[in-house]
């Protein structure tokens, strides 16, 4: 498969899981951290069984760690509050939310890159 195709492939199966992710918070009862917690285990599981199929390097330094740890953190916080804006209101609403993250990220680029726009 050329690279362009693969990318595009690529693409369309992460939107698609991140458009019906905040779906799986409306139908399954679980409280939201419950839910996050068993979504980031099992990819942290499949990712390690990818890297292990790879015969990637699992060697980090102490920074790329707390880079990787605060990361996650972050990640954890944004998939806790998502899920509970859905259990809390529509998928609409939350999907809308989750949208706006480009237009959040382009305000703020300059504060964190010390550039201008």
């Amino acid at each position: 498969m050329q690279n362009r195709t693969k990318a595009y492939w690529q693409l369309n199966i992460g939107i698609l899981a991140m458009s019906t992710a905040p779906l799986f918070a409306k139908l399954v009862p679980w409280p939201s951290s419950m839910l996050i917690f068993s979504r980031m285990s099992i990819a942290s599981v499949l990712m390690f069984l990818f890297l292990c199929i790879q015969k990637t390097s699992f060697r980090l330094t102490i920074i790329e760690l707390k880079g990787i740890i605060l990361t996650g953190f972050l990640l954890m916080l944004h998939w806790i509050t998502l899920f509970a804006s859905v259990q809390v209101s529509s998928a609409t609403i939350a999907i809308l939310a989750v949208s706006t993250t480009p237009v959040f990220a382009t305000l703020l680029e300059p504060l964190f890159e010390r550039n201008r726009y």
